[in-house]
Formats: structure tokens, sequence, C-alpha cells
């Protein structure tokens, strides 16, 4: 978390806003003592980071701090004028920001909206505090203003500093941690690609949310089928995404990230800690062929089993862990089921001051993210995507799957995975028809695909041309390597009537292959590497293949008459296939 904030501090990653509606007796006075009291109760609330001039970042405590309480009036604005300001101040305020390195990593603002309403705005930073924590500083804080209010002592348990949390930590296996991790993801090599419209660099900015209500009957249905299969409510989430994830990216084996409370039950008084405990985990989930949806949702139900004994781990030493590449993403998209205690002071039975937690605006830094909210007794189901790469009506489709797809789980358990999809909804009728109409008259004024390839080059340089599990190239890039290979192929004798055989699995390089055959003139001859010997044998011997272009993994599988042709084929430039 420190680290992306750092990478970009205008992105306001982590940043999270906090809306609290207040009504009933309320005592400004006592209102910001209390804030200032629970600062003083629990250390992580007083806390800065450091990190120029040291070897490692670290987290310090400061003995006393001025938690700032400011107050503002709004009575005099309309209620559609205080909604229209709110959005403003919203805006102004995370646009403030926050300095990591000046403590306290929180403000408050009290805003009256009515003679016994006010709008409270607590902004903070999710490094000290998570959303079990803010139910248990937003408790303290009505609890010492009433005691403030009336006179009377505050009656509150005593706290455990974050810090015993630390040790606590400190203590565990860190070897067993690597293994299982490593096991965990053996053969993983790239994120699970999200059907996106475009690619962004640097970290995610969520600012678009589309959310679907399940109504009151509609989750006592989810929770009573997910008791009756003795599951979880975020078990049974996380497989409906897993299921939805796979239809978007094509694939069998999908993971994506989870959060998790990270609060060991070991640990005495963890229920009363404030800090940031939450931490964010990688669930693989397999969708092979033949599987039924409750053997899928027993397996999810035993990977979240099995994780709690490992999630204490942090994210970024669980990618160092894994098969993939520096600075790649274990996942793409991340889902959020929120079950911390609820605040539980909508209704206080002392009659005093009444909070109503509206949620909390966090950037989560994740193109895509899956949230799940309790609304009293219903459910919110929200879609967080960066609007950088994905447009609007691609959300909408895919919001659009949720909740058929949630149907068709929990009314037939015993259905294979492949036959559990309902039938094409608009938006996939349009992706197999309307998309899939490509047929247009060509002649030989129009060009040819590799000069098409030069031109886009030349007009959209930059621009995605290729994005493959190995990797994603630009229109230049490719162009470039494209032509880097026609280069090398000439100079082997390739030219127009030239046929050259190409084996190769899907990947940006078999792209690259194809238009440098093409920049070159020649033509070529699919080799499909899944095929027996015996028919690439006949295919490269009919073809009269004079080179054969393949990778050194697949060059052994090649019949020797085209492995001979290979290796005519090699000292091709770097980056392009071999």
């Amino acid at each position: 978390m420190l680290f992306h904030s750092l990478y970009s501090p205008d992105s306001r990653l982590y940043l999270v806003q906090t809306l609290v509606e207040l009504s009933g007796p309320f005592d400004e006075a006592a209102f910001a003592e209390a804030w200032r009291q629970v600062a003083r109760r629990h250390p992580a609330l007083r806390t800065a980071f450091v990190w120029e001039g040291i070897d490692r970042p670290v987290q310090v405590v400061y003995d006393a701090v001025d938690t700032p309480v400011v107050t503002e009036d709004w009575r005099d604005a309309a209620p559609d004028g205080q909604r229209k300001r709110m959005a403003r101040f919203f805006a102004a305020d995370r646009e403030r920001g926050l300095d990591l390195q000046v403590a306290p990593l929180m403000r408050v603002t009290a805003i009256r909206v009515g003679e016994d309403r006010w709008s409270c705005v607590w902004t903070h930073h999710h490094l000290v505090v998570d959303g079990w924590s803010e139910n248990v500083v937003l408790r303290e804080v009505r609890e010492l203003h009433e005691a403030l209010r009336t006179g009377r002592s505050a009656d509150l348990p005593e706290t455990r500093p974050f810090a015993d949390y630390l040790q606590w930590l400190q203590a565990r296996d860190g070897e067993g941690e690597r293994e299982f991790w490593r096991r965990r993801l053996a053969g993983f090599p790239a994120a699970t690609p999200i059907a996106a419209d475009r690619r962004a660099s640097g970290p995610a900015r969520r600012e678009a949310i589309r959310t679907l209500h399940l109504s009151p009957a509609e989750a006592a249905d989810l929770r009573e089928f997910a008791r009756r299969h003795r599951l979880t409510t975020s078990s049974v989430l996380q497989a409906v995404w897993a299921l939805l994830l796979g239809r978007w990216s094509g694939e069998e084996d999908v993971v994506f990230g989870a959060t998790v409370a990270g609060r060991p039950a070991e640990l005495p008084g963890i229920e009363r800690m404030v800090g940031a405990f939450v931490n964010t985990l990688p669930v693989r989930v397999a969708l092979g062929p033949g599987a039924t949806v409750l053997e899928l949702l027993r397996a999810v139900q035993a990977e979240s089993v099995e994780l709690r004994e490992h999630e204490h781990v942090s994210l970024s030493r669980i990618r160092e862990w894994s098969e993939l590449a520096p600075g790649q993403p274990l996942f793409e998209s991340i889902v959020i089921v929120e079950s911390h205690p609820a605040l539980g002071l909508e209704a206080p039975a002392d009659g005093g001051l009444r909070l109503d937690k509206r949620g909390a605006d966090l950037d989560m830094g994740s193109p895509l993210v899956f949230l799940v909210r309790p609304r009293g007794e219903a459910l919110g189901l929200s879609l967080l995507s960066d609007p950088r790469c994905f447009e609007p009506a691609t959300i909408e489709r895919m919001a659009g799957q949720v909740r058929p797809l949630l149907a068709a789980v929990l009314a037939s358990p015993d259905q294979r995975l492949e036959d559990l999809w309902p039938g094409p909804d608009a938006g996939q009728a349009e992706l197999l028809s309307a998309w899939n109409r490509t047929a247009r008259r060509f002649s030989e004024r129009d060009g040819w695909v590799h000069e098409w390839l030069g031109a886009r080059a030349a007009a959209q340089p930059d621009g995605e041309a290729v994005a493959a599990g190995d990797g994603r190239l630009t229109y230049r890039e490719l162009y470039e390597r494209a032509s880097r290979l026609a280069n090398h192929l000439r100079r082997r004798g390739a030219g127009p009537e030239t046929r050259i055989g190409i084996c190769m699995e899907r990947s940006a390089d078999l792209l690259v292959a194809v238009y440098g055959v093409l920049l070159c003139g020649a033509a070529y001859v699919p080799l499909d590497p899944a095929h027996p010997a015996e028919r690439l044998a006949f295919l490269h011997r009919d073809s009269g293949a004079a080179l054969v272009l393949t990778t050194s993994r697949l060059l052994e599988r090649l019949p020797e008459a085209a492995r001979t042709a290979a290796r005519a084929s090699r000292s091709v430039p770097a980056t392009s296939p071999t």
C-alpha cells in the first residue's frame, strides 16, 4: 500500500472518505474532544511514515497529535443544494489528500445540515485504518461524545496497541508460508486477462460505479442457500465472480484478489484493535468442464478455509514467490465482501446521538472491483471500474450478467458448469453476431494486410495492437519487430513464392511471425503444434516450406525435415521468434 501510494501520489490511492450521518443531541466541543481521546487510546491513529534516508520505511507513533475536527453550517442551503455542495466538498477533500509523513493521517469535518442533523466526513488513509477499525473508532467516538455531553464517565474496554499484532506477525513461520504460496500458484504465469476496452499504465483509478441491489427477500434466499449447503455467503459470491471472470477471459483457470479481515482469533482483544489488518490475497479457481456448481462452491469454500492459515502474508511477498515476471500483477480484479461487525448505533437505546454510516469511498488500485455491501437486510453488489480501461457499456453488460448468473447458481447447484449459463443476453448476442460480422468486399486497391499494419503504426503508434498472456505490443512495436524478422528472412533467401512454416502457440510472437513472413513477400504455412508429428510432417512436405519459424521449446516436436528447416531459420533478431 505504501509503495503504491508513493508511486502515484496524485492518484489519492487508498485515501478513504467515510460519510456518517448524525442525528439527535449533538455537542460540537464534546464531539471534537471525543475524537482526540480516541486518538490517544489507539496508537495507529497517531502515526505517520518515514522513508527518506533510511533502508526501509518505518511507521512512527507520536505521543500526542492534534486531531483536526472542523465544523461547518450548511443550513442555509436547500436539500438539493446541500447534495451538490457535498459532492464538491468530497472532490476538494480528495484533491487535498494526506501527507503520509505528517501525523495524524486523518481529519474530521462535521457539517450541520439541519436543526438536529449533521453529516460527518472522516477522511483517513487505509494504511492506518481498515473497515473493521472504522466501526471500532466510530463506536468509541459516540460513547465518549455521550459521556462528555452528559457529564458521566465512559465505560470503554482496555485496548491493545497495533504493535502487538506486528510482533505476532513477525513470529510466524516465513518458510512455511513461502512453500504454501509457491505450490498454490505453481503453473500460473500471468494474471487472468479481463476483456478491457483498453489498457492503462500506472495504478488504477476507480471512478465509475455500477450498483445492483438484492432485495431483502433475494438476500435472504442467498443466505438460506449458503446455510443449507454449509457454505458462506462470501464463498458463493466469489464463485459467481470466478464464473463471470472465466466467461469474460475465456480461461478455465482464473485468479482474482479477495480481501480478508486479517485478524487472528488467537490474539486476545484483536476485535477491539485499530489498524490496517485487512489483506488482499490471490484466489485461484479451476473452472474445468465436468464439475457441477455445487462442487465449484465447495472448492471455493475449501480454498477460503485453507487461505485463513496463510492470510497474513503481504501481497508483494506472495507475488515474489509466484512464477509471474517481475512487475506483473497477480490479478486484475478484486472481490470485496464486507462482513465486519455492524456499527450498531443507528438506534441507540439511551436516546442519545445516532450514527448511520453511509459508506466509505476508496480507490483499491485494481482496474475492476466487485464490492458487496450489506444494506440493512438487503445487499448492494457494485462494480467499481477504472474508466481508463472500461467503457460504461462494457461495465453495464458485465453488471447485467451478475444477477442472472447468481440466480442460476442458486437454482441449479447440481448442473454442470458448462451448462450453467442461461441464454445469451443482449450483450452476448451482440458479441456473437454483430461483432463477428466482419465480411467485406476486398480488392487489390484496398492494399494488403501487412500494409494496413504499417499504416496503423504510422497513424496510431502507441495504440495497443496485441494483448496476449505473454505480453502486449503497440502498433509501433508490432510493426518494428515484424520488420526486423522480415529483413532476416530476406537474408535467408525468402521472398515472393517462398513458403515459410510457422509452428508456434497463440502468443504475441505468433503475430510477429505472421506479419514478418508477409512483409518479406512470402506466404506462411500454419503448423499447429497440437497436431500429431505425422500430420506436421505431411503439411511441411506437401507445402514445400523452405524455412520454419518456431520456438526452442517446440523445436523437438517437429519432424526431422521441419527441424532442419527451422535450424536454417536461426539467428533471428532479438525479441523475434527463433
